[in-house]
């Protein structure tokens, strides 16, 4: 681990098409197909050398750290590739949650990206995804934020789309 700290873009996204069907998977997960795209509504994930692994949120959440998507996945990645996660994030959330934006789960990608990045981990090898899986259906997608089509869960890629041009959104809450 380097002692430098990395400071990430956690965009939101936005479901273009959502089918939940009846059937479940192995996890109890209904079958999802999804196609979503990035929007420009981010949240900035802060993650820097420390002791211990610390998660906090800006405005601060009133729920165990233990239990934010972000510290699950920093505490998968040290667990995937024998590291400890001794790192400080700290995640300044513009993404209002229980909005179906994907904010928990953008938070948990950016955190996988950034580990991969100080860790030296290749941002292609598959287990990323393998974690970003086991951390929550959406995770898999903000790893590349490319417009995509998921399967599944929701959270296997099926047909990945070239970025689209810059379009005006209108979301409402």
């Amino acid at each position: 681990m380097t002692d430098r700290s990395l400071i990430l873009t956690a965009p939101a996204k936005i479901n273009l098409y959502l089918g939940v069907h009846t059937e479940r998977d192995a996890r109890g997960y209904h079958r999802v197909d999804s196609l979503m795209a990035a929007v420009g509504l981010v949240d900035t994930v802060t993650v820097a050398p420390a002791q211990a692994l610390t998660v906090q949120t800006v405005p601060a959440s009133d729920f165990p750290m233990q239990q934010n998507t972000a510290y699950r996945a920093a505490i998968a990645m040290a667990e995937r590739y024998g590291r400890d996660a001794n790192v400080c994030v700290t995640i300044e959330k513009r993404i209002p949650l229980c909005a179906g934006l994907g904010g928990p789960s953008t938070d948990a990608a950016a955190v996988i990206v950034a580990l991969a990045e100080l860790w030296g981990i290749d941002r292609a090898d598959p287990a990323l995804d393998d974690i970003a899986r086991g951390i929550g259906a959406d995770v898999p997608f903000f790893l590349h934020t490319s417009p995509a089509f998921y399967v599944g869960g929701g959270d296997v890629l099926a047909t990945e789309y070239p970025v689209l041009p810059a379009t005006p959104v209108v979301l409402v809450k």
